[in-house]
């Protein structure tokens, strides 16, 4: 009668142990991109728009840099962030430069220009304290304008986008 207690105590112990299932890992929906980031709210780009009043350029392959203070070409260069995230945006993607947004003499936003004809990719991440929070695509307007400048400059080689 002891056996048969025990074996029956350890059936009920063995049964009454749960088996441990991870509940499944939800999936992102919308539109993907390599960055991971959300855009940049378009409250933001607003505020952009209206506030900024003056944008810098450091360019990495480039030589020269790029400032402008007037308020159409500063709004024009704030109408280059798409409020989507970067379509053809990958990790392999060659920035072009920074980009810095400033009001009033302080740098609010600085975004890493990311566009790489040969690749067919573009996008600026924003960065906040070195960290990258934002993804934007490049409007067409900025395709063009950024297509523009490579094609411009002497011995580099012609922009195709």
């Amino acid at each position: 009668m002891r056996v048969f207690t025990l074996y029956t105590l350890l059936a009920l112990t063995i049964l009454s142990c749960k088996s441990e299932t991870k509940a499944p890992v939800p999936q992102a929906t919308g539109p993907v991109n390599e960055s991971g980031l959300e855009p940049l709210p378009v409250d933001e780009i607003i505020f952009l728009f209206n506030e900024a009043t003056y944008v810098d350029y450091i360019f990495h392959d480039l030589p020269f840099s790029l400032s402008q203070s007037d308020v159409k070409a500063v709004q024009a260069n704030v109408g280059m962030i798409s409020s989507g995230t970067p379509y053809n945006f990958k990790n392999n993607c060659k920035s072009m430069g920074r980009e810095f947004f400033h009001v009033n003499g302080e740098i609010v936003w600085e975004a890493e220009l990311y566009f790489d004809p040969e690749n067919k990719c573009s996008a600026y991440i924003f960065y906040k304290d070195k960290k990258p929070v934002y993804a934007n695509a490049i409007s067409d307007a900025g395709i063009k304008f950024y297509t523009n400048l490579l094609n411009q400059n002497l011995g580099l080689p012609n922009a195709k986008q």
